[in-house]
């Protein structure tokens, strides 16, 4: 398995207050497949998030 990242962009000023929800949305297997590792606040930019997941290429 290899570790990738994805920049999640357009959220609220205030990531603490959506990062339990955009958490439990990707890790849910049903919804995205649920391979995320972590989902942490992007260095540059407060409506950014970067997201971290796993895939088998």
């Amino acid at each position: 398995m290899e570790e990738k990242s994805l920049i999640l962009e357009g959220l609220p000023d205030d990531f603490n207050r959506v990062k339990s929800k955009i958490e439990l949305y990707f890790k849910n297997k049903r919804r995205s497949g649920g391979e995320i590792v972590q989902i942490r606040e992007h260095p540059d930019d407060k409506r950014k998030a970067l997201m971290i997941y796993m895939t088998d290429e």
